[in-house]
């Protein structure tokens, strides 16, 4: 019994935990035969006291667990965000090229943006755990941020095709959906889904502190603006004075700052 107390004692140490932080003492135990068995009160481990037990664990519903979680996702998400620009950057300085492709270009570049997802989590794994802060109140500006994101999401979708949401007009020649459209939320910002994007990223990063999602939100802005110009540039290329006017009058990613 004493070994089962010191090894719970121990992985407590390992992951950081405090006095009244234990989220209701779920406990998961672990004996020879392999088998995990939950324990819901540190009494009923005396159960188990004739047990050899190799290895003590947090069992799910707990605090410290939900926040390994969030944080995993927050990274997962921001790898996948991060890589929008690099994908793009295969598209727009080619976009002749693709069209003139008889089979769908996206048998190419879907595989090579799950790459990237690939190159880019290895990267940044070794230190995804590493923490500029952590506190649950960082939620509450990550949850407007979440908030933010969704209602230019939303907005975004207004006077805009799916098919042009996924820029199929960039890579197929001919398409129907090839028209420039300047009302809804794109009389005050000529790239909302960026803005969404930004919003989004700049969320996990505030919620889960992680060092990573910050540096990758970074990364996203800097490799951003060099995708907002290239699009800029094939748009001016696709419909020429009009969408001249149209960038002159109206801003790339912030309304109200130029940006």
């Amino acid at each position: 019994m004493r070994e089962i107390f010191a090894a719970v004692a121990t992985e407590f140490e390992s992951r950081g935990f405090e006095d009244g932080n234990f989220c209701g003492w779920i406990l998961r135990v672990r004996h020879p035969s392999s088998l995990w068995m939950d324990v819901a009160e540190p009494q009923t481990l005396r159960s188990f006291a004739s047990l050899r037990m190799t290895k003590v664990r947090v069992g799910w519903p707990c605090r410290i667990e939900r926040m390994e979680f969030l944080r995993i996702s927050g990274w997962l998400v921001c790898v996948v965000y991060s890589t929008i620009p690099l994908f793009w950057f295969l598209v727009h300085p080619r976009a002749n090229r693709w069209r003139e492709r008889e089979a769908s270009p996206f048998r190419v570049l879907v595989p090579a943006w799950i790459l990237m997802w690939v190159v880019m989590g290895t990267l940044t794994g070794p230190w995804r755990a590493i923490t500029l802060y952590s506190t649950p109140w960082s939620w509450i500006p990550a949850a407007l941020l979440f908030a933010a994101g969704i209602f230019v999401y939303s907005r975004s979708g207004t006077h805009f095709s799916w098919a042009q949401l996924g820029g199929l007009p960039e890579v197929r020649a001919g398409h129907g959906d090839n028209r420039l459209v300047t009302t809804g939320i794109r009389a005050r910002v000529r790239h909302p889904v960026y803005l969404a994007h930004l919003c989004e990223m700049l969320a996990w990063s505030v919620g889960t502190g992680l060092l990573m999602c910050c540096a990758l939100t970074a990364l996203a802005i800097v490799t951003g603006a060099v995708m907002i110009r290239m699009e800029d540039a094939e748009l001016e290329k696709r419909f020429g004075e009009e969408y001249l006017i149209y960038r002159r009058n109206v801003p790339g990613i912030l309304p109200g700052i130029g940006l």
